[in-house]
């Protein structure tokens, strides 16, 4: 009787208190689903760690182990993805007999000084742990010390989109926190599962404004005629994005406490808050090669015989000790710094290839996309602007058919919302913003912004698809299904 007066008193006490009941059977909800999560979680990774280890007991042989560099980028995803790579990755690379050293960066500036400085006396392959603007500045510092990559390069799946990653295993990456997405990265680079990827060249020239100086009166007026920029070059395997639409997607991160609906919620806050209208383009551009002698051979030699002279006109920067005894390399010693993406085989030329195209493209929208797309021999670019005459209502509506179709989903499922007469697809193009609102003057490459300052009108956006190949570790599928736990 007693107990059964416990259970009147408790069921009371919870029909009394209908918030609280509420709010606790949430909470309770909450942390069973955590619990779930965490145990299927442990699942996964002791699955995979069992795939790992089957390579790491294989005998060397007298060989010596691979040596992996890992590069960390400390701010990337609020500092939270290298304890993600230290719980699901790493483990895999030490069971397989990998030697990992792993080095942590600052900043950007930091991760692409040490990524030109790496050759193969320090590593045999090499593992970014960042999002996209991490693997970016990677490229672009040994894009722009080297020829391209001395050794294959493995992604972690760092960052809070990975459009990189998207574009080139849409059906590996195209879910977001999957534990398998990280542990299948670290396999390919145990199973050296590799593809070939071209990333393009962004060079954006910013104006700048010219300090004032103690000259002649002559001499500022001559200043202030001339332009400054700033040059900025970043290689990337994503692409370009502008207009309202790459705004909202970076402000989701900041409304994360909505969890599930935050891409909804932000979709509709921005739109009736922070909708600023449309941006404008002037864009010229050469047609597109999927991949022929005159791009593939010759311009790429072109480059690097460009590369090789520049290195040979600053040999003063060089130590006094190699430019007194010369290089440190053996006499037969294989050259490892010998381009790797040129073709060998015989290749037709297409007369139409890097030829100026006839029309300038003037359009305006909410949503500008330069891709980069990859083939098999070579990449191009694919320019898309939409949602010209749009109102924030219209915008809202498009973003949230976006967020229906997926988290990976990050172009208009509308087939019309893209203006037609001005998509085009091209080997390089240069574009510069004629209109933009005001306090937003950002484009955004590789998840980067960039920021063209209130003087965007003068500054100019140079986007080449390269046609340099090199080697990425990248998963075919997911081999392990979540019913098979």
């Amino acid at each position: 009787m007693f107990v059964i007066n416990k259970f009147k008193s408790v069921g009371t006490t919870l029909y009394n208190h209908k918030k609280k009941t509420i709010v606790g059977a949430y909470l309770l909800y909450l942390g069973g689903d955590y619990c779930n999560d965490l145990i299927r979680d442990a699942k996964i990774r002791n699955y995979y760690a069992k795939e790992a280890v089957k390579y790491g007991e294989v005998p060397c042989n007298g060989t010596k182990p691979r040596r992996l560099t890992v590069l960390v980028n400390k701010m990337a995803n609020e500092r939270k993805v290298y304890d993600k790579f230290k719980t699901n990755v790493l483990p895999l690379f030490n069971l397989a007999g990998i030697k990992v050293t792993i080095i942590h960066t600052k900043d950007a500036d930091e991760m692409e000084a040490v990524a030109s400085a790496l050759d193969y006396e320090e590593a045999d392959c090499l593992y970014v742990v960042g999002g996209d603007g991490t693997l970016s500045r990677v490229l672009t510092g040994i894009y722009k010390n080297k020829d391209g990559p001395l050794f294959p390069i493995g992604h972690f799946p760092g960052g809070n989109d990975n459009k990189g990653l998207l574009s080139l295993r849409g059906n590996v990456f195209k879910s977001h926190d999957d534990v398998r997405l990280y542990c299948e990265s670290g396999m390919a680079v145990i199973e050296e599962t590799v593809a070939p990827v071209f990333p393009i060249k962004c060079e954006i020239s910013i104006p700048v404004k010219n300090e004032p100086t103690t000259d002649d009166n002559e001499q500022k007026e001559d200043k202030e005629n001339e332009q400054k920029f700033e040059v900025k070059t970043l290689y990337s395997i994503s692409g370009v994005n502008g207009g309202w639409f790459p705004m909202v997607e970076e402000h989701k991160q900041k409304l994360w406490y909505f969890f599930g609906i935050k891409r909804y919620f932000t979709y509709l806050w921005d739109g009736l808050k922070r909708f600023p209208g449309e941006i404008e383009v002037n864009v010229t551009h050469t047609k597109f090669c999927p991949g022929c002698k005159r791009c593939l051979q010759d311009v790429v030699l072109a480059k690097i015989e460009k590369k090789k002279f520049e290195r040979e006109q600053n040999n003063h920067t060089v130590s006094w000790w190699r430019n007194l005894f010369g290089s440190g390399r053996k006499l037969g010693e294989k050259n490892h710094n010998s381009p790797k993406s040129i073709p060998k085989e015989p290749l037709a030329v297409n007369e139409e290839c890097g030829i100026p195209a006839d029309e300038c493209i003037v359009s305006s929208g909410i949503d500008l996309i330069v891709e980069n797309e990859i083939g098999s021999k070579g990449n191009g670019l694919n320019f898309l602007i939409g949602g010209s005459g749009y109102n924030r209502f219209e915008a809202i509506k498009d973003g949230w058919n976006r967020t229906s179709s997926g988290d990976d989903c990050f172009k208009s499922v509308d087939e019309k919302f893209y203006n037609e007469k001005a998509s085009f697809k091209a080997n390089t193009l240069e574009m510069t913003l004629t209109k933009m609102p005001n306090k937003w003057t950002q484009i955004w490459v590789a998840g980067e912004k960039i920021d063209l300052t209130e003087d965007f009108k003068n500054a100019l956006v140079k986007i080449e698809a390269t046609k340099q190949k090199f080697d990425m570790y990248l998963p075919k599928n997911i081999r392990l299904n979540l019913s098979q736990l």
